[in-house]
């Protein structure tokens, strides 16, 4: 999801071929691979996520109730209106719906938002979950004032 984003169907077997190198792959389970990510690029649901106006592997870097955090953000998605998180996670049986995500994964959706909040005080500040094996994406609430 970080190399293969706005890469054409017909290269992205050559391309995972180059960054998976090392991993050893058979050519089966390089296709597998391939077929699993292109149910996620090629859903039009996800389109806005994965278009050229995100960015990818976004560092972050911040004080949160005075204690310094770092993440790296999968994709982030700033509008004129909006600041979208979104963090992947590969779990091969996600929760049935948003209320089974799990406390830690909303924590740390929550550090994410109020970095941002602090960037972004005039957009609203919104933090999804990307279940890549199921594909969905997942709206993670956290408190309405992130500051």
């Amino acid at each position: 999801f970080q190399f293969l984003p706005g890469k054409p169907a017909r290269e992205r077997q050559a391309t995972a071929a180059r960054v998976l190198a090392d991993a050893q792959l058979s050519e089966a389970e390089l296709t597998q691979y391939i077929e699993s990510v292109a149910k996620v690029l090629d859903d039009p649901e996800f389109a806005a996520i994965f278009g050229p106006a995100a960015l990818a592997e976004a560092p972050l870097t911040g004080l949160v109730d005075g204690q310094a955090v770092s993440g790296v953000i999968d994709r982030l998605l700033v509008t004129p209106a909006k600041v979208l998180i979104v963090d992947y996670k590969t779990n091969r049986n996600p929760p049935a719906n948003p209320a089974g995500v799990p406390e830690a994964y909303r924590r740390q959706m929550q550090t994410y938002a109020r970095l941002l909040a602090r960037i972004y005080p005039d957009r609203e500040i919104q933090t999804a979950l990307l279940w890549t094996e199921a594909p969905r994406l997942d709206i993670v609430a956290v408190p309405h004032s992130v500051n």
